[in-house]
């Protein structure tokens, strides 16, 4: 059976990898935070990303799903046909949502929508490639793929934002740079080929098991991206922009969350029973939590007292809400460390959680947006990403017991909570709380490196 010291031997190169990538890629907000103008980020982040997230959410959650459903798929006959049968389809809507944005765009910027419409196409063809790196399991294609779109976005948002001035235009076009060049890195090294034409059999069979997840991945999508929608339609595009640079100084502990993350599915499916897939999901959910948390709330108690002097004028509005955002991300991260529902193949009870979780964030969006505005969409963002863990835990608790190790995680959750509460106090308290932080981090990832150790 393979211990998850196994699991994180193997996987440890290619995390590396990929946080280097995303480090590349988080360095690109240093440039973006001197040189694009917030009502431009609005825009660009609501409607040439905004939609294409979705889409992208919506074909990773589908075809991970079945990834673990669909018969043969774990074998490299059943992983050609499912990349054949997804590749140019997903490729194709991703393009035709990109070409409907740039129509959006020529009402609301259009001294943006042309920019849009490659950054939107380049970054349907990425997700398209990276689909089919993990239908294939090619993890270090995939790895790579990140580190060279991380790498071309830095250096693309420096040299036309930064150094040549050109703000949202020079943004979308390194992002369209980025996200073409990791594309085509990505099927350069991919194995599997995308252009045979598929069996009607095999069309209706990924149909067949595709059409109970899309529901459950558009509610998903629903709940990640509502804030922002009634944001922008409520509020001045300004705000948004704030709100979404807040966002991406929420992107580190983002980034660790997703990375722990990947370790998961692939031990949790060679371990096979549910007595071991419990204990090496509640060992993963200890150092989520003790590592991703501890950066969460170090992000809300020093962002707030960052130089405002520093960033574009209106950034600063919004540099609170970083650490709620970064909670609810690790959030649902954490959803993945419960996995009954999918080892018990119960998509059903799976889809109707996420339907639950989106209604919540979308009803308290409604409801606080309007007179909150940014804050309300935060603390709508947070509810819904904890309603789904809430549903998810205890939905899956009857089919896979996770061996929850209270003594770690709550004392990290309790100082994320007191270093969210007390972001604007004053240096002095929020150095304390920071101590408060680091001791909570170190003793829930001391437990996990013993909980390892004893796996050996």
């Amino acid at each position: 059976m393979t211990t998850v010291n196994d699991a994180l031997r193997a996987c440890t190169g290619q995390i590396g990898i990929r946080l280097l990538g995303r480090a590349f890629a988080f360095g690109s907000v240093g440039w973006i935070a001197v040189g694009v103008d917030p009502a431009d980020l609005g825009v660009i982040d609501l409607l040439p990303l905004l939609l294409q997230a979705g889409a992208a959410i919506l074909t990773l959650e589908t075809q991970q799903g079945l990834l673990r459903l669909l018969p043969g798929s774990k074998t490299t006959a059943g992983r050609e046909t499912l990349c054949a049968t997804a590749f140019w389809p997903w490729l194709s809507a991703c393009t035709l949502c990109a070409m409907a944005i740039a129509a959006v765009l020529l009402h609301h910027a259009p001294h943006l929508a042309w920019q849009a419409l490659p950054a939107a196409i380049s970054f349907g063809f990425y997700t398209a490639v990276q689909q089919q790196l993990r239908a294939e399991n090619a993890h270090a294609h995939w790895s790579r793929t990140a580190l060279v779109q991380g790498v071309v976005l830095f250096v693309g948002c420096g040299i036309l934002v930064g150094h040549l001035g050109l703000g949202g235009a020079g943004l979308l076009h390194a992002q369209t740079a980025a996200f073409a060049l990791a594309g085509a890195t990505g099927l350069a090294g991919s194995g599997c080929s995308v252009l045979r034409r598929p069996k009607r059999t095999e069309w209706m069979e990924m149909c067949a098991y595709a059409a109970p997840l899309l529901p459950g991945s558009l509610a998903w999508w629903t709940a990640q991206w509502c804030d922002r929608a009634i944001l922008a339609s409520t509020r001045p595009v300004e705000e948004l922009g704030a709100y979404a640079f807040a966002w991406r100084m929420a992107l580190p502990a983002g980034i660790i969350a997703a990375s722990m993350q990947t370790v998961l599915p692939p031990l949790l499916y060679r371990d096979g029973s549910a007595p071991a897939a419990g204990r090496t999901s509640g060992i993963m959910l200890t150092g989520l939590i003790g590592s991703a948390g501890s950066i969460a709330s170090l992000t809300a108690l020093l962002l707030p007292h960052l130089p405002t002097s520093m960033l574009h004028s209106g950034y600063g509005s919004t540099l609170d809400l970083a650490g709620p955002l970064a909670w609810s991300t690790i959030l649902m991260a954490a959803a993945a460390c419960f996995p009954g529902l999918e080892l018990a193949k119960r998509t059903g009870i799976a889809t109707l959680c996420a339907i639950i979780s989106a209604l919540c964030a979308v009803t308290c969006a409604a409801l606080l947006v309007p007179a909150l505005g940014p804050q309300g969409a935060a603390i709508a963002t947070l509810a819904g990403s904890a309603s789904g863990l809430l549903l998810v835990a205890g939905s899956s608790r009857r089919y896979c017991p996770v061996q929850l190790d209270y003594a770690a995680i709550l004392p990290v959750i309790a100082a994320g909570v007191i270093a969210c509460t007390c972001a604007k106090s004053n240096l002095p308290t929020c150095a304390g709380v920071g101590v408060l932080v680091i001791l909570t981090s170190v003793h829930a990832l001391r437990r996990f490196w013993r909980d390892v150790r004893e796996t050996r």
